[in-house]
């Protein structure tokens, strides 16, 4: 519950305090960006992607809302978290077309995020092929680019033999992180519970 009150503090906003000021006659025919401007200098603490949400969902659930104030056909807006999902897939895997579009104006304005795509897919493949020597080259594809992942490299670089076993062969010590991992969450759960021996069932009941 303190994770999740942390996570919604962090996305919330003091956008109702400006509601009815949005509302008002002179407001209306404004864009959400113009709204948006005007609102920040008073003291809107919110990104401008938060206000298009919010003001996207009164728009939707408040039809008297939509009548008061000017609401322009939804405008979409992605996530940072579901930007970097979105260029792990292919172009077939995206569920929406509008992803695919927004993928496409999005690298037309910002090359450097279109590269970035290409090589996070090349890391994902070198796992796949399992060819000694990709892993190399690709580090040095990071080296000559523009985008954000040569510090990723560069650590790569510092532990490259490890690094380069396991993209070349079949062992994986996910097994053993994932048992790591279920036996931390069991312990989590029963801390300041019980005793020692019941921590004990849990894990081998947990574990058939």
């Amino acid at each position: 519950m303190e994770h999740l009150s942390k996570r919604e503090s962090r996305n919330s906003t003091n956008l109702d305090a400006f509601i009815n000021f949005l509302t008002q006659d002179n407001n209306s025919g404004k864009t959400y960006r113009e709204l948006y401007q005007t609102i920040a200098i008073m003291g809107f603490n919110g990104k401008y992607s938060q206000f298009c949400h919010k003001m996207n969902h009164i728009c939707t659930i408040q039809p008297s809302f939509r009548k008061r104030v000017l609401c322009p056909s939804p405008i979409k807006t992605w996530s940072p978290t579901r930007l970097s999902l979105m260029l792990y897939m292919k172009t077939d895997q995206l569920q929406r077309n509008d992803d695919s579009e927004f993928l496409k104006l999005l690298f037309e304005k910002c090359p450097e995020i279109k590269q970035m795509g290409q090589l996070v897919k090349g890391f994902k493949k070198l796992f796949q092929c399992k060819e000694d020597g990709l892993l190399k080259a690709w580090i040095e594809e990071v080296g000559k680019s523009e985008c954000g992942l040569k510090n990723f490299a560069k650590n790569l670089s510092k532990d490259f033999e490890a690094v380069n076993n396991s993209v070349i062969t079949p062992f994986s010590n996910g097994q053993v992180e994932g048992q790591v991992n279920r036996i931390k969450n069991i312990k989590r759960k029963m801390y300041g519970r019980a005793s020692f021996q019941l921590l004990r069932k849990m894990v081998l009941a947990n574990s058939a």
